[in-house]
């Protein structure tokens, strides 16, 4: 059973987040952030010795833009929330990756 929680601190997206993205997922500052660090991750892992690692941290990277994009571009409120989330889990997985 899904816990809701109306204490906005412990929403993993707030409404207001959602409500204000109307003009496309590209305006949205975290979109165009997440791009950057793809861009800068993409360069940077070229000298990377090992391939298979190479791949999976620029493909953990582009689940981030991916993600705020799709969530974006969903009807609901729920779904924009999951794939928001998504993206979070995906930012903490690259944290991981890069340390």
């Amino acid at each position: 059973m899904e816990k809701h929680s109306s204490n906005s601190s412990d929403r993993i997206v707030d409404e207001n987040i959602i409500d204000s993205c109307r003009f496309g997922f590209e305006n949205l500052e975290v979109w165009k952030k997440s791009i950057d660090l793809c861009v800068e991750l993409f360069k940077s892992s070229r000298s990377f010795p090992e391939r298979g690692f190479r791949e999976h941290i620029t493909k953990t990277a582009m689940s981030v833009p991916s993600n705020i994009a799709e969530g974006y571009e969903r009807s609901s409120k729920k779904e924009s929330a999951r794939f928001f989330s998504i993206a979070k889990g995906s930012c903490g997985e690259l944290r991981t990756q890069i340390i």
